[in-house]
């Protein structure tokens, strides 16, 4: 594997151009920040003189793409024993491949969507672009939801959201109820033309109203007017069935996430639950509801609950964290919990 230069830049964007949906981060991020920042590092390797593959470390990612079935995968694993990263991502055959040669890594498995329908209509609530001031309550919305934050640290994720808001690479939009996040939704890369959509997340106090799609209009109709593509990536069978009603599939990815990180949010979050369920043995058939809407446990029994996850997981949790909505749901007091131990 060679590590690129700015003079192989538009080589390697010519190269991925070809088959976007199957490299979009890769394409954007490229574009956008070149081929070697203190975030960004990206390899190629040649045959023939021709590209054959690319990969790029993004913060604590890599991304890969080649556009053959048989590709090096052996050059890919010995980037990743050099750079341990937490996660992998790329076309789903490609996943697959390297999953065998990465036993520590866990794959999960999704389809790539373009967004090219939606409503032109008012938003009849106010829908408002963040600032780099807000990403940390927002990346605190996020990973509070295992499925799509679960891979994250709140401050990595937030550093991320802020550099793209301060490049101009990306865009958050939220909706508050009563100064709080409630909504979000993001551009996670942008470039001339070209977007993805994600970090679509709506607390779950609010999931029974019409968020989820005020947001997901709102931004396509923003993109549009641009004059700009939107991509999507989806992983549960939820969203995938969603955007197959309205969106054309036009892909499938997987990635690899390392198993310790997993392994240790999942032994966290079960410590949890047998914390919560000293309190009530109801929460344990009901541990995706919001705790509090549903009455499985009050602003009183929050006070005992603080004293025993402090015993169980020998850790101090500040005053000013003990509010109710640090403890709505399993996954928020997990995402408590993750974030003290650091």
């Amino acid at each position: 594997m060679k590590i690129a230069g700015e003079k192989d830049k538009e080589r390697i964007l010519q190269y991925l151009q070809k088959n976007l949906q199957d490299c979009v981060y890769l394409y954007i991020d490229i574009m956008n920040y070149g081929t070697c920042t203190d975030n960004i590092r990206v390899w190629f390797q040649e045959e023939a003189d021709e590209i054959c593959l690319v990969v790029m470390k993004y913060y604590d990612s890599f991304q890969i793409y080649s556009r053959e079935k048989l590709f090096d995968a052996e050059a890919v694993k010995a980037l990743v024993d050099d750079y341990p990263v937490s996660m992998i991502s790329g076309r789903k055959d490609m996943i697959e491949k390297i999953a065998g040669l990465c036993p520590e890594y866990e794959d999960t498995y999704g389809v790539v969507f373009l967004m090219d329908q939606y409503r032109a209509m008012q938003s009849p609530i106010e829908i408002c672009e963040a600032t780099e001031q807000e990403t940390s309550e927002i990346a605190e919305l996020i990973c509070s939801d295992s499925e799509i934050g679960g891979h994250y640290t709140p401050e990595n994720l937030a550093n991320q959201l802020a550099e793209r808001i301060r490049t101009c690479t990306g865009r958050s939009y939220i909706i508050r109820d009563n100064g709080k996040i409630i909504a979000h939704s993001a551009t996670y890369a942008e470039a001339e033309g070209i977007a993805v959509v994600g970090g679509t997340i709506i607390a779950p106090e609010y999931r029974n109203g019409n968020y989820y799609m005020l947001l997901s209009n709102f931004m396509l109709q923003q993109l549009a007017t641009e004059g700009k593509r939107a991509y999507t990536f989806s992983l549960s069978r939820k969203m995938i069935h969603y955007h197959e009603r309205l969106h054309t599939r036009c892909g499938e990815y997987g990635k690899l996430v390392k198993s310790n990180h997993n392994k240790r949010r999942k032994e966290m979050r079960e410590k949890v639950l047998d914390v919560l369920c000293g309190v009530n043995a109801e929460i344990r058939k009901n541990e995706d509801k919001d705790l509090l809407a549903a009455g499985l446990i009050d602003s009183f029994e929050i006070v005992n609950l603080v004293v025993e996850l402090e015993e169980a997981f020998d850790i101090e949790i500040d005053p000013e964290l003990v509010v109710p909505e640090n403890f709505q749901t399993v996954d928020k007091i997990v995402a408590l919990i993750d974030r003290i131990i650091g």
